[in-house]
């Protein structure tokens, strides 16, 4: 194809790259930018996209808003318009109409728009995020170029779109060659979804693979993420510092006791020349960090060990004590140096706050966090304390019970797993109850947490081998293996339905290389060689990020109304801040609606969400 023409005395821009007519003139001025706000307030399909000087909407400006329809596109100087408000009405007329408003990576678009139009969220929006289609119908499995806009209009439109201008500078006054750029991106828009939509270029669309229900819901989910990467998370720096003091003196002491067990005087000759040549042994002189150096050290003092990383030290602990302080450390360690130097790093210049990113569709579904990962930090409540809401705020802290275990009664149809939840009664002592034999009103707390290892272990078609390993290191429950094999066998027996359902997908779903959540969401596998764990897991998980997805949008409109923040989400767990004075009603809400949730995507076992009111992330046990 032809490359744009552009630089036209009329200020028209051409935009030849895709399959459409002419584009319409640059927009300059407030007026004639509130005349093409209404000539396409009612297009059925528009696109739309923006340009920025950078990729922070805290601290980078909008440049350029680009609107296109079937026959126009439309490119926006936001620095010459400069009042850019109504615009907010003109998506919440095309949200409420229900006219599709198509995007690329909508997330950013609606952050900087947000920050351009005076920091207040955008109350009503609904778009069509094509790079999310593209994940959605990638189904788990790699695309050659990614996501990408390039790339997903080469797949699916055969066009090739420039971006050479992509990373130039976009500070100064707009050249022709920018503003084609610009317009080229927006104009392809409408015609991707169409073909993503419907099919194209050989390949089979949303409608085609039923992947409606998935596509609305990531859609909907788009304004979610962009407020919450927006709205960012409070750390608390003071007390941020003391705990990074304190888990800096706890890797100390760890530090010097294993060093005084792993390179103490009592040591073989051997070991001494090996990693100290002739000299006598220092506490300085063995490098814990060194998985060689101390690999050597743990067979010298007589212990069986192949690696030193913490998954295959943590079975062997108790057997001796280096192995306990070693494990120590390199927890202390690993804590140091993943979040207590790591996240004041992340604290935003202007907001004060920290701003992750949250990608929407990970693996089975679920969210993933970067920059930093904030889905990560410890469950300990020493770290969740310094997560804390800003002066009258307050966090609101919820998660579901047992979610995935509710989910597998669902999927599997197990009757009395089902009866289980239906009834209220707790799953864990009914399953000690059923494996060991005894009333459930006899069961011991050391039988109740067994039970835990064999709902979540053996729910995902876990081996009595993976049962054993997953029952100390999760636990703390010792079984042998004639022990981990007679509980499996009266697990499945207990719960039939479940034993039914990983034999439907160890023969079905390995044989289609697919699986699907309750809402239609699709994972393939480029062969037959996933386990079990992963066909049983996938259905589960997958849905479990589905219910959650529902919950996020169903929450929304009350957070926009209620001037709540959603600060962070954690696969089955939400974290808002909200006005003081409305903590107990948000709380409620947010109970309400996460086990309304539920409904919505027709399951039959009931939803349970646990809600906790408080000044911090530990607020919540």
């Amino acid at each position: 194809m032809s490359a744009p023409e552009s630089g036209e005395r009329d200020g028209r821009v051409r935009v030849s790259m895709v399959p459409l007519p002419p584009a319409a003139a640059a927009v300059t001025d407030a007026g004639a930018f509130r005349r093409l706000l209404a000539e396409t307030e009612g297009a059925r399909v528009a696109g739309l996209d923006t340009e920025t000087t950078g990729l922070d909407p805290h601290l980078d400006r909008l440049r350029t808003v680009q609107i296109a329809t079937d026959d126009t596109v439309w490119v926006v100087d936001a620095w010459a318009v400069r009042d850019l408000a109504p615009l907010r009405l003109w998506l919440a007329a095309r949200a409420r109409g229900g006219r599709r408003t198509v995007v690329h990576h909508g997330k950013f678009d609606l952050k900087v728009l947000r920050a351009a139009l005076g920091g207040e969220p955008l109350e009503e929006v609904a778009v069509n995020d094509v790079m999310l289609w593209s994940q959605v119908l990638a189904c788990g499995l790699p695309e050659a170029g990614g996501h990408g806009l390039a790339a997903v209009a080469r797949r699916w439109l055969g066009v090739d779109l420039p971006k050479d201008e992509q990373r130039g500078d976009w500070t100064g006054q707009l050249r022709p060659e920018q503003v084609a750029y610009a317009g080229r991106d927006a104009a392809v828009l409408p015609p991707l979804a169409a073909a993503m939509w419907d099919g194209g270029a050989g390949r089979r669309g949303i409608a085609a693979e039923g992947l409606e229900r998935v596509a609305a819901l990531e859609d909907a989910c788009v304004p979610v993420v962009a407020d919450m990467e927006f709205d960012g998370i409070l750390l608390d720096p003071p007390y941020w510092a003391e705990l990074t003091r304190e888990i800096r003196a706890e890797a100390g002491a760890a530090k010097a006791a294993a060093l005084r067990l792993l390179a103490s005087h009592d040591q073989p000759r051997a070991l001494r020349r090996s990693l100290f040549g002739d000299l006598e042994p220092s506490p300085d002189a063995l490098n814990l960090d060194s998985p060689a150096q101390v690999l050597e050290a743990l067979r010298t003092l007589g212990l069986d060990v192949s690696s030193t990383a913490e998954a295959a030290l943590k079975p062997l602990a108790g057997v001796h004590p280096s192995i306990d302080v070693l494990l120590a450390y390199k927890h202390a360690s690993k804590l140091a140096s993943s979040f207590c130097e790591v996240l004041p790093k992340h604290v935003h210049s202007r907001t004060g706050r920290i701003h992750a990113s949250y990608q929407q569709i990970s693996g089975v579904g679920r969210f993933s966090c970067s920059g930093p990962n904030l889905q990560q930090i410890p469950r300990d409540a020493r770290f969740r304390r310094g997560f804390v809401a800003r002066p009258g705020y307050r966090l609101v802290v919820a998660d579901y019970s047992q979610v995935e275990l509710r989910l597998m009664a669902e999927l599997s149809g197990d009757a009395r797993m089902l009866s289980a939840y239906r009834e209220g009664e707790d799953l864990h002592r009914l399953t000690a109850s059923l494996v060991a034999g005894v009333p459930p009103d006899q069961v011991t707390k050391e039988q109740r947490q067994l039970s835990k290892a064999l709902n979540f272990g053996l729910c995902y078609g876990m081996g009595a081998r993976g049962l054993r390993a997953y029952a100390r290191t999760a636990y703390g429950v010792s079984l042998s293996e004639e022990e981990a094999e007679t509980f499996r066998r009266r697990y499945f027996e207990a719960y039939s339905g479940v034993r039914a359902f990983h034999r439907r997908q160890d023969a079905q779903a390995r044989r289609a290389r697919e699986t699907r959540t309750v809402l239609g969401r699709c994972r393939r596998w480029a062969d037959t060689g996933m386990g079990l764990p992963e066909l049983a897991n996938t259905p589960d998980q997958g849905s479990a990020a589905d219910l959650m997805k529902q919950a996020l949008v169903r929450l929304r409109g009350h957070a926009v109304r209620g001037g709540w923040s959603l600060v962070g989400t954690i696969h089955d767990e939400v974290v808002f801040e909200v006005p003081s004075g409305d903590a107990p009603g948000a709380a409620s809400r947010v109970k309400a609606e996460m086990e309304a949730a539920g409904a919505d995507l027709g399951l039959q076992v009931p939803i349970v969400a646990e809600v906790a009111v408080g000044g911090s992330w530990a607020d919540k046990a």
